[in-house]
């Protein structure tokens, strides 16, 4: 398998404070090089995924984000980033494959911790 894989970590607006994205990278970085895929870690970054095309699997481990200008700049410096991801994330999906749908929820369910 000639696969290549990124796995995209939360550092600035999209780095969680409560978890270490890093360390979780790594781990599913190093999970799927054991399964034969060529990986590489990324801190979210403005040209984060300028090359993006060329990976065949984006894992992305990061928080929501927030918008700090004064961290890691302005929105419109983010924006080639988001249209990137954007187009990465809508090309690779498709409502009609199955693997895409998120599972129907139960109105008995309950979201969140116990």
């Amino acid at each position: 398998m000639d696969a290549r894989a990124l796995v995209l970590v939360g550092r600035g607006r999209y780095q969680d404070r409560w978890h270490d994205d890093a360390a979780t990278g790594h781990v599913v970085a190093g999970a799927l090089s054991d399964l034969g895929l060529r990986t590489r870690v990324r801190g979210t970054a403005p040209t984060a995924l300028d090359d993006g095309e060329g990976f065949s699997l984006l894992v992305v481990v990061a928080g929501t984000g927030r918008a700090d200008a004064d961290r890691d700049g302005p929105d419109v410096a983010w924006a080639p980033f988001h249209d990137r991801l954007t187009a990465l994330v809508t090309g690779a999906t498709s409502p009609s494959w199955p693997c895409t749908r998120p599972p129907a929820r139960s109105p008995t369910r309950r979201a969140g911790p116990r």
